[in-house]
C-alpha cells in the first residue's frame, strides 16, 4: 500500500466536500486575499513537499497540484487542492500512476487532463483525467508514445495537442534522454488519441502557446541533455484546421527550460533558459503576423527552470529558477513598453522546478520546487489593494467581422481599474495605428489581421488584448441610398428590381433575359469614366468599353442597365442609339474588324438626379480628394447579354467646376 495514497473513505468525504465548497466560499468572503500587501508573502504550505509537479487553476478558482518528485528522487502519486479564500490545502485523490515532468491541462468541461511524465520506472505514455466535483482520477487511453518534458495545448475545438518531449529509460538523473518529434491529439469526447504529423525537429523542455490566429507555437527546446544541453533554435507552428506543421522562424539563441508569455496581441516573449551550460539572460520577441523573431531587453539575472506569468497589468512576472549553480530567490517584471526588466522583489525561499499559477483575483500562487531539498513552502505574489488592477472589461471587438476590402471596421475596447486617465493605443496588423476606446479602420488587401489594443493608466500600468479581423477579397459596392444586396451579386436590390431580375437569386439574369445560358463578359480592361455633375442639365457619366458586336447590328431595342453607387438606371435605345437623351450608344468599327466594334455610351441625367447620389457618397465641387464611384453595366442586344462581372470602382478627383479627369478603376 503506498503511504501517500488516499483511502476510499477519505475520497468519499472529499467528494462530498466539493459539493458545498462554492457556498462556503461565498459565506467566508475574500478576507484572506484582501489583506495581502504588494509583493511576496508566505501562505499555507503544501501537505507534501514536491518539485517538478503541476499546478492548475480550476474553474471554481481553486488550484490542483498533482504529482512531482519527493526527496530521494521518487515520483509522487499524491495531489492536493488549494483554497485561496480559506488559505488551506486539502488532500485530493491520488493519481493512478506516479509522475513528474508531466502536463496538466484544464479542459472545457472543468476536468483536468494529465499526460505522460517520468515515473521511477521510466517515461510513461498513460493519461488520466481529474474530476474536481467527484474528486476522482480516471484513466483514458494511452498516448502512442511515452513522453516527458513535453507540452499540451488546448485547441479552439476543445481537443488537446501534445507535442515533443523525451524518452528516458528510468527516473534517475544519469539515464539516457532522447528527444521526440512526434505529436498527437486528445479528444475529450471519446477519451481517445489520434496521431498528428511529426514536427520537422525534435523538441523537449520546450515551450508552447496558442496564438491569436489559433495556431500553436512551439519554440526551441533541447535535443539532448547529457552531458550538456544541446538546443534546437527552431520554432514550429501547428494549424489544427489543416493538421499540418509549418516553420515558425528561428530564434537567435537556442534555449531549453525557457518560458513563453503573450505580452501583446500576437507578440510572444521568450526569456531565459539554458544553452549548453550557460543560463541565459537574453530574451526574444515573436511576431505572429510577420512569423519572425527579434531581440528585446535582457533579464537582470540569467536563469532556467523559472516561471513566467502575465499579470493583469500586461507585465510579465518571472519567478526564481536556477543560475547554473544555485536556486534563485529573485523575481523580475518585464514591461512590454519600453521592453525593460525591473526587480519584482525577493521570495522568502529560493526555488527551481516550482510552479506558478495566476489566481482569479490577479495574484500569483508559487508552489513547491527544490532548493537542495524539495519544498513544501508556498508563496503568494500580490499586486496590492489600491483601486484594483487595470484590466480589460471584456475582449476587444471588431464590427463588422468579417469585412470586405475598403469597408470601415469599428474596433472597440473598454477597461476598468488602474489609476487616473486611461489611454487606448491600437495597431491594426497592417502597419497602421489609432488611438481611442473606439476607432475605425479599413484594409486594402484580403487576409486575417491581428488588431491589438494596449490600455495604459496614469501610473504607466498596461493591459493588452486583441481581435482577429478577417477581410474578404471582394471589392465592396459603394451603396448610396440603397440598403441591401440580398443575393450578393454586386447589383443592389433596387437595381435588380429596375432591371427586372430577382434580388434574392444571384443567378437571375437582368433586363428580362430568360433564354441566355450565361452572360458574356463586358470587357473592361480599358474601361474609364469621366464625371461631370452640378452643371445644370449636364450631369453625366461617360463609359468606354470594348464589345464584340456582330455585323448588321441595329441599336433599336437594345437595353442598357447601369447601377451607379447603388442607384439604377434603365433605358431601351431607338434606331439612333438614343433613349430620351438619357443614354446614347455610339458604335464604331475598330481597325476594320467587323467582330470588334467600340461601344461608347454616355449617361445624361436630369439635373438633381445624379448629383444628390454623388453628394451622399461624399463628392463635392472643389473637393480634390480621391473618391470612389461604383459602376456596373448590363447590355442586352441581339438576344445576348453582356455585363461587367463585378462592380468596378473608379477614383474621381473633382475640380472646382465638378468635373473629373478621365480615370481608370
Amino acid at each position: 500500500m503506498r503511504s501517500e495514497r488516499v483511502g476510499t473513505a477519505a475520497k468519499v468525504l472529499l467528494a462530498l466536500a466539493g459539493l458545498w465548497y462554492s457556498a462556503l466560499a461565498v459565506q467566508a468572503g475574500e478576507t484572506f486575499m484582501a489583506s495581502r500587501a504588494a509583493g511576496f508573502s508566505t501562505v499555507a504550505p503544501l501537505n507534501v513537499a514536491r518539485s517538478q509537479h503541476t499546478a492548475t487553476l480550476l474553474s471554481d478558482g481553486r488550484v490542483l497540484v498533482a504529482g512531482g518528485e519527493m526527496d530521494g528522487g521518487s515520483t509522487l502519486f499524491s495531489s492536493e487542492i488549494y483554497d485561496p479564500v480559506q488559505n488551506t490545502w486539502t488532500v485530493a485523490a491520488s493519481l493512478n500512476i506516479a509522475r513528474k515532468r508531466h502536463t496538466a491541462t484544464l479542459l472545457s468541461n472543468g476536468t483536468v487532463l494529465v499526460t505522460g511524465g517520468l515515473s521511477d520506472a521510466g517515461t510513461v505514455s498513460s493519461a488520466e483525467v481529474f474530476d474536481p466535483g467527484a474528486n476522482t482520477w480516471s484513466n483514458t487511453s494511452s498516448m502512442s508514445i511515452a513522453r516527458q518534458s513535453h507540452t499540451a495545448t488546448v485547441l479552439p475545438n476543445g481537443k488537446v495537442l501534445v507535442a515533443g518531449g523525451a524518452k528516458q529509460a528510468n527516473g534517475s538523473a544519469g539515464a539516457t534522454v532522447a528527444a521526440i518529434n512526434s505529436s498527437e491529439i486528445f479528444d475529450p469526447s471519446s477519451n481517445g488519441w489520434t496521431p498528428a504529423p511529426n514536427m520537422a525537429k525534435a523538441h523537449f523542455f520546450h515551450t508552447a502557446i496558442l496564438l491569436p490566429n489559433n495556431k500553436v507555437l512551439i519554440a526551441s527546446g533541447a535535443l539532448t541533455q547529457s552531458p550538456n544541453f544541446t538546443t534546437n533554435p527552431f520554432a514550429e507552428l501547428y494549424d489544427y484546421t489543416t493538421n499540418a506543421w509549418t516553420p515558425g522562424g528561428m530564434l537567435a539563441t537556442g534555449r531549453s527550460q525557457a518560458v513563453l508569455a503573450q505580452i501583446t496581441f500576437g507578440r510572444i516573449l521568450v526569456a531565459g533558459g539554458v544553452n549548453g551550460t550557460n543560463r541565459l539572460a537574453s530574451a526574444e520577441l515573436y511576431d505572429s503576423q510577420a512569423n519572425s523573431w527579434s531581440g528585446t531587453g535582457a533579464l537582470i539575472v540569467g536563469r532556467s527552470l523559472h516561471t513566467a506569468t502575465v499579470l493583469s497589468s500586461g507585465q510579465v512576472l518571472v519567478i526564481a529558477g536556477f543560475n547554473g549553480t544555485d536556486a534563485l530567490n529573485s523575481a523580475e517584471l518585464f514591461d512590454p513598453s519600453p521592453a525593460t526588466w525591473s526587480s519584482a522583489g525577493t521570495l522568502n525561499s529560493a526555488r527551481q522546478f516550482h510552479a506558478a499559477t495566476l489566481l482569479q483575483n490577479g495574484s500569483v500562487l508559487v508552489t513547491g520546487g527544490i532548493n537542495n531539498i524539495n519544498l513544501s513552502s508556498v508563496e503568494l505574489y500580490s499586486l496590492g489593494a489600491a483601486s484594483g488592477p487595470l484590466a480589460l472589461s471584456s475582449s476587444p471587438t471588431a464590427s463588422p467581422n468579417p469585412a470586405t476590402i475598403g469597408q470601415l471596421v469599428t474596433f472597440s475596447a473598454s477597461a476598468s481599474g488602474g489609476t487616473g486617465t486611461l489611454t487606448y493605443a491600437w495597431t491594426f496588423g497592417d502597419g497602421a495605428s489609432g488611438a481611442g476606446a473606439s476607432v475605425t479602420h479599413s484594409y486594402s488587401a484580403a487576409g486575417n489581421y491581428g488588431a491589438a489594443v494596449t490600455v495604459t493608466d496614469s501610473s504607466a500600468a498596461k493591459v493588452s488584448g486583441g481581435v482577429v479581423e478577417t477581410v474578404a477579397g471582394t471589392v465592396p459596392v459603394v451603396a448610396v441610398g440603397v440598403g441591401a444586396d440580398n443575393d450578393h451579386d454586386g447589383f443592389s436590390n433596387a437595381a435588380e428590381l429596375t432591371f427586372g431580375s430577382d434580388p434574392n437569386n444571384p443567378n437571375s439574369l437582368p433586363l428580362g433575359v430568360t433564354n441566355v445560358a450565361s452572360p458574356l463578359p463586358l470587357e473592361v480592361p480599358r474601361l474609364s469614366t469621366r464625371l461631370v455633375f452640378n452643371r445644370g442639365n449636364h450631369d453625366s457619366i461617360n463609359v468606354v468599353g470594348l464589345l464584340p458586336i456582330p455585323n448588321g447590328f441595329a441599336a433599336a431595342g437594345t437595353k442598357i442597365g447601369v447601377d451607379i453607387n447603388g442607384v439604377a438606371y434603365l433605358a431601351i435605345l431607338n434606331a439612333q442609339g438614343n433613349s430620351d437623351s438619357v443614354f446614347r450608344l455610339l458604335l464604331k468599327k475598330t481597325n476594320g474588324a467587323v467582330q470588334q466594334q467600340l461601344a461608347f455610351f454616355i449617361v445624361h441625367l436630369n439635373s438633381g438626379t445624379f448629383s444628390p447620389a454623388l453628394a451622399t457618397a461624399g463628392l463635392t465641387n472643389g473637393d480634390f480628394r480621391m473618391k470612389k464611384v461604383s459602376l456596373r453595366v448590363s447590355i442586352l442586344f441581339n438576344g445576348q447579354l453582356y455585363q461587367t462581372l463585378k462592380p468596378q470602382l473608379y477614383n474621381a478627383r473633382l475640380g472646382i467646376h465638378g468635373s473629373s479627369s478621365e480615370v481608370s478603376p
